[in-house]
C-alpha cells in the first residue's frame, strides 16, 4: 500500500462518505433533500474544501520563513 501525506479530509472517498451519511441525517432532522439537493450539497462541500486549501496555502506562504526567488 502506498503511503500518502494527504490529510484524511482531502480524500474524496471520505468526503463522499460524509455526504452519504449527512443526507439521510438531514432527512431525519426534517430537511428534505432530493437527489438534486444532494448533488448541490456535494458540490458546495467540494468548493468549500478547495477554498480552505487555497486559503491555507496563501497563509502558509505569507508566514513562510524563506522568500521565494
Amino acid at each position: 500500500m502506498k503511503e500518502t501525506s494527504k490529510p484524511g479530509y482531502r480524500w474524496r472517498t471520505v468526503r463522499g462518505a460524509l455526504i452519504a451519511v449527512a443526507t439521510p441525517l438531514a432527512n431525519v432532522a426534517g430537511f428534505g433533500m432530493t437527489a438534486v439537493d444532494e448533488v448541490a450539497f456535494a458540490d458546495a462541500v467540494t468548493a468549500f474544501v478547495t477554498a480552505c486549501g487555497g486559503l491555507i496555502a496563501i497563509i502558509g506562504r505569507i508566514r513562510a520563513a524563506h522568500r521565494l526567488r
